[in-house]
C-alpha cells in the first residue's frame, strides 16, 4: 500500500477548498456563537441564519475539514447498537422516536439538496446488514423484528449484490449517500449569504455560560445569548459528559474499481465491523471500504489497520489502485444514542456528541434540535437525546468498560518507563516517549533530523499521549484527545497544546537518556 496516500480523504481530493474564511482578530457579538464548522455546526447555523438570527461560527481548522471530512458518508437511519438494543434501553416509544429522528435527518438533507440544487452526488440507496456466520441469523431476525416495529422498511434480502458469499443479510430501503464536503460547502455559503459570519483557524480556549455567554479564543472574545459547542468532542464539558462517551479511530480506504459494484450501503456483523459503499465522480468509479476500529491511543502500529483493510478488500473485490486512505474519530455513547442538548450546569450552552458511526445523520439531528431549542420551537426528541440523561441499567456495563482507561493511566503513567533508552533510537518522521529529567517527554524527530520535544502529559486530564504512526500524531488513550507531531491540538477535549519543554531539558540527542520509573518518581 502506498503510504503517500494516507491522511487525505477521497472527498478532500475531489472537492478543493474554493473559499477561505478569515480568522477572528477582534471581539464580536451575535445572537448565537457556534464552535465547530462540521455537519452539526453548519446545519444549525444554516437554519438559525435563515430565521434571522445573527450567527458566528468558529472553526479550529478549516470549514468541514475536521471529522465531517473524514467520514465514509453513509446516511442511514440504522444505529450501530441496533434497534432491539435501543428498545431495551429506551423502551419501544424511545426506539420509535429515534427512528423518526433519523428519517427526519435524511429527509432534511434530501430537501436541502433539492431546494439549493447542491451538486453533491446525493442519492437514495438500499442498505445491507450482512453476516458470513450462521450463528448471526437469530440476531438478524431479532433486529428485523425491531426494525419493522419502528417503521423501517426492511426484510431478509432475496440475494446479495456484492461479489462474495454471505450466510444472510437484511435489506433496508431508502438509505442514502452523498459527497459530504460538497454538501457542507453549500451549507457554509448559505450561512454567509444570510449574514452569518464564519471564522477559520480560530480556536476556543475557554467558555463562560453567563448572560451573555462568552467564548474566549486566542484572538478575541465572542459574546452571545446562546452557544452551541459542535466541535465533535464536548470541549466545554471537562469531565461529566466525557465519562459517557469513548473515542475510537476508524479507518477508511478508497479504491479504483475494475468491475462494477451495486450502489448501496453495506456493513457486516463483525467486531470490529466493516462498512462498504461506492462513489462515482465524473468518469471514475470508486469502492470505499472502512472499519478496523480501535480505541484512540491504544495502538502505535496503526498502519497495520490499513493493511488489514487492503487484505479484506482485495479478497472480495476486483480493485485497482488505492486512491486514498484516511481515518476518523468516532465517539461512542455508553447507552447507544447521542447526547444532544444543554450542557451540564448550563442555561445557554448546548452540546452534541456521541454519534457513533452515524455522524452525518446524528450531526444533522443535532443541528435541527439545537436550532429548534434556540428558536423555542417544539422538540419531540429532546428528552430522548438529553445530554444530561443518565440511564443506569443501559449505561452500567459500558460505563465501567469504557472508563477504565483514565484511572488506570492516571496511576500507571506516573511510573511508566520511556519507550526508548536514548532519543537517537527514534527514527526520522516518528515519535517516542522518553522519560528524562523527571518528566515524560513526547519527542518527535522530523524528516530533517530535528528533534521536537513536548511534555507527554495530555492537557485535558493528565494521561500520557501515545504515538500514532499512520497519522504522525500524539493520541491520548483516556478521552481521545489528539495532537499533531509538534504538540498542537488536533481533536478535543483538550483545549491547549502539549506543554513545550524548556531548552535546558532538551540537550543534544545523545545526552537524553531514559530514566527508570523509580528515578523518575523520585524527581516528580
Amino acid at each position: 500500500m502506498n503510504t503517500n496516500r494516507y491522511g487525505v480523504s477521497v472527498w478532500q481530493k475531489d472537492v478543493q477548498r474554493t473559499r477561505a474564511y478569515p480568522s477572528l482578530v477582534q471581539d464580536l457579538s451575535a445572537d448565537v456563537v457556534i464552535v465547530g464548522a462540521g455537519i452539526t455546526g453548519l446545519t444549525a447555523a444554516a437554519i438559525l441564519s435563515s430565521e434571522g438570527k445573527s450567527v458566528i461560527v468558529i472553526e479550529m481548522g478549516h470549514v468541514a475539514r475536521g471529522e465531517s471530512g473524514n467520514t465514509s458518508a453513509h446516511l442511514t437511519e440504522v444505529f450501530d447498537d441496533r434497534y432491539h438494543t435501543i428498545a431495551r434501553n429506551f423502551g419501544q416509544e424511545g426506539a420509535m422516536l429515534a427512528a423518526d429522528s433519523m428519517r427526519a435527518a435524511l429527509s432534511f438533507i434530501e430537501k436541502r439538496v433539492q431546494a439549493d440544487a447542491i451538486d453533491c452526488a446525493f442519492k437514495r440507496v438500499p442498505g445491507y446488514l450482512f453476516s458470513d456466520d450462521t450463528d448471526d441469523i437469530a440476531e438478524l431476525q431479532t433486529e428485523l423484528t425491531a426494525l419493522l416495529s419502528v417503521g423501517v422498511h426492511a426484510a431478509f434480502a432475496d440475494g446479495f449484490p456484492l461479489p462474495f458469499q454471505v450466510k444472510t443479510a437484511l435489506r433496508i430501503e431508502n438509505q442514502a449517500q452523498f459527497q459530504p464536503l460538497a454538501y457542507l460547502a453549500a451549507l457554509a455559503r448559505s450561512v454567509t449569504n444570510n449574514g452569518g459570519r464564519i471564522f477559520e483557524q480560530t480556536r476556543a480556549i475557554d467558555f463562560d455560560d453567563g448572560e451573555p455567554c462568552k467564548v474566549v479564543t486566542e484572538h478575541g472574545t465572542l459574546t452571545a445569548k446562546h452557544v452551541i459547542v459542535a466541535a465533535h468532542a464536548p470541549v466545554s464539558n471537562r469531565v461529566a459528559l466525557l465519562t459517557k462517551i469513548a473515542a475510537y479511530r476508524s479507518y477508511v480506504t478508497a479504491w479504483e474499481l475494475k468491475s462494477p459494484v451495486a450502489s448501496g450501503l453495506y456493513w457486516d456483523t463483525k467486531d470490529p465491523y466493516h462498512y462498504i459503499r461506492t462513489y462515482e465522480s465524473g468518469d471514475k468509479n470508486y469502492l470505499i471500504v472502512g472499519g478496523e476500529d480501535h480505541k484512540t491511543g491504544k495502538e502505535r502500529d496503526t498502519l497495520s489497520r490499513y493493511t488489514e483493510l487492503e487484505a479484506y478488500t482485495r479478497a472480495r473485490f476486483s480493485v485497482g489502485e488505492l486512491v486514498s486512505a484516511w481515518s476518523g474519530q468516532i465517539l461512542e455513547s455508553v447507552d447507544g444514542l447521542p447526547f444532544i442538548g444543554l450542557n451540564s450546569a448550563s442555561d445557554h450552552t448546548y452540546v452534541a456528541t456521541g454519534y457513533g458511526g452515524q455522524g452525518l445523520t446524528g450531526g444533522t439531528i443535532a443541528g435541527m434540535m439545537l436550532s429548534n431549542a434556540i428558536l423555542e420551537r417544539a422538540q419531540p426528541w429532546k428528552d430522548l437525546y438529553d445530554a444530561r440523561r443518565i440511564k443506569p441499567v443501559a449505561q452500567a456495563r459500558r460505563y465501567v468498560s469504557e472508563n477504565v482507561d483514565y484511572p488506570s493511566h492516571a496511576v500507571a503513567d506516573r511510573f511508566a518507563p520511556g519507550e526508548v533508552t536514548d532519543v537517537s533510537e527514534i527514527p526520522r518522521g516518528e515519535g517516542r516517549l522518553v522519560r528524562a529529567h523527571g518528566h515524560m517527554l513526547a519527542i518527535y524527530r522530523d524528516p530533517d533530523d530535528k528533534l521536537h520535544a513536548r511534555s507527554a502529559v495530555c492537557t485535558h486530564l493528565g494521561c500520557n499521549v501515545k504515538w500514532n504512526t499512520a497519522e504522525s500524531s500524539w493520541d491520548c488513550p483516556c478521552h481521545g484527545g489528539r495532537f499533531d507531531c509538534k504538540g498542537q491540538v488536533l481533536n478535543g477535549p483538550p483545549l491547549t497544546d502539549l506543554k513545550e519543554i524548556d531548552a535546558d531539558k532538551m540537550p543534544e540527542a545523545k545526552a537524553v537518556k531514559a530514566e527508570s520509573p523509580v528515578d523518575a518518581s523520585e524527581k516528580a
